[in-house]
């Protein structure tokens, strides 16, 4: 096919998509030892209540430094009066010589360890240009050495349970966690791997879970997760309503995504969606459709608008569209200050010119987002456009036009030229 040697045409098809085989449903046992590590992080002692609640009876939670804070002293608490044995462990996963004390430990504390799940992790988010060993090793760490000494230690033990906490990110990327989405992707490519030998297996790549654990504790990030998902989040609950799900239905599939998503409004942000495969997910959703509507209408209405009134409603749209470029919480984003300190370069200076076009039907220069240009002035650009008030032109002005380029669009080729060139010194840099 490379080398032209075919006759006629080739049509690539996608597999179609295969039905779900089921395994025996995972029966949680309470005369067993069911270890968590990470249990007494915020989502980790979710789990374990959880797992009290499908009839867990010995938990053994385990963390780096053993320290339980006052909202894991709660849970546990309440674990407790619900007759469940809960010990808690200090043990460092990323080392053999923490994983093999801590198993000794359970061992001899503790009944027979029938199921674990890895639910701990590290974030240090950073753009790749900021990321050094130390800072990649520290996200690495607790998840993929964490992972791969557990897997190794208990292979010769009778688990049935054998749980490690993914993200979604490792399907729609997320900036500034290149380190933490790699671990991720290394839980999963484990879980196939054991599951492949016949050995018990589950990744859960968890969407924004917005109650408990980091995202509870940072609400920047959650914000710039949950926009790029849709504006969706998980309740921890919900989550684990999802984790009981995949338990009693036995899939046979090691590798299990669970996260809300609004896909038409996802589309907008994750190019993964452009693909073929996505397409799939996309088919008969509906969302796309709905998150189009209406667009290049607002342009004619702010044109019948009285210009206060106008200029309102094209600072929430522009609103909108400024957060999703930059990744920021809409009430960060004051009409009166420049859009250049709160991050807004060139290159994407143009990217919400094109939004403007899409959404409003209006044309605005680049250069008025230029030169400390704030979302007011641009706001008040707009409805002069809209409302005809730079569109009177003489008819010799219009016939010079026609024999001239346009200096707005001469001002903009060049304005983008510049963004070009420093973004190109930019990559340089990186490699």
């Amino acid at each position: 096919m490379q080398q032209s040697g075919h006759v006629g045409k080739i049509l690539v098809r996608p597999p179609e998509i295969a039905a779900v085989s089921l395994r025996p449903a995972t029966v949680i046992h309470a005369d067993a030892t069911y270890l968590l590590v990470g249990g007494l992080g915020g989502f980790g002692i979710e789990t374990a209540r959880f797992l009290v609640e499908r009839g867990a009876r010995h938990l053994a939670l385990a963390s780096r430094s053993g320290t339980v804070s006052d909202t894991a002293r709660t849970a546990i608490d309440e674990m407790t009066a619900k007759g469940a044995s809960v010990r808690v462990f200090a043990a460092d996963v990323s080392t053999r010589e923490g994983v093999d004390g801590l198993l000794a430990a359970i061992d001899a504390q503790m009944p027979l360890l029938r199921g674990l799940l890895h639910t701990a992790m590290v974030i240090d988010d950073a753009l790749f240009q900021k990321l050094d060993r130390a800072r990649i090793t520290s996200v690495l760490a607790p998840k993929i050495a964490g992972a791969h000494h557990l897997d190794a230690a208990t292979r010769g033990r009778p688990l049935d349970l054998f749980v490690l906490y993914s993200s979604a990110t490792t399907l729609i990327g997320n900036p500034g966690q290149a380190a933490y989405v790699a671990a991720n992707a290394y839980l999963e490519a484990l879980a196939r791997k054991r599951h492949a030998e016949g050995l018990p297996a589950l990744a859960i790549a968890w969407g924004a879970i917005a109650d408990a654990g980091y995202l509870a504790r940072n609400a920047d990030v959650s914000a710039m997760l949950s926009m790029r998902m849709g504006k969706q989040s998980l309740t921890a609950r919900a989550a684990l309503a999802g984790l009981s799900l995949a338990l009693d239905a036995g899939l046979d599939d090691p590798v299990l995504a669970y996260a809300r998503m609004n896909w038409g409004a996802a589309k907008r942000e994750l190019p993964i969606m452009a693909s073929p495969l996505a397409s799939l997910v996309l088919r008969g959703g509906g969302d796309d459709a709905s998150e189009r509507s209406g667009d290049g209408e607002i342009g004619r209405l702010i044109g019948e608008m009285e210009p206060k009134e106008a200029i309102r409603m094209v600072i929430s749209v522009l609103t909108g569209e400024i957060s999703r470029i930059l990744r920021l919480p809409t009430e960060e984003i004051e009409p009166g200050r420049p859009l250049t300190e709160i991050g807004m370069d060139s290159l994407m200076a143009l990217e919400l010119r094109m939004a403007a076009e899409q959404k409003l039907g209006v044309d605005i220069p680049l250069l008025s987002l230029a030169n400390g240009a704030t979302l007011g002035d641009i706001a008040r650009k707009v409805v002069e456009r809209a409302a005809g008030a730079d569109s009177s032109v003489s008819q010799e002005a219009e016939l010079v036009a026609g024999r001239h380029v346009d200096e707005d669009m001469d001002e903009d080729v060049a304005a983008a030229m510049t963004a070009i060139e420093a973004r190109s010194g930019e990559f340089k840099r990186l490699i």
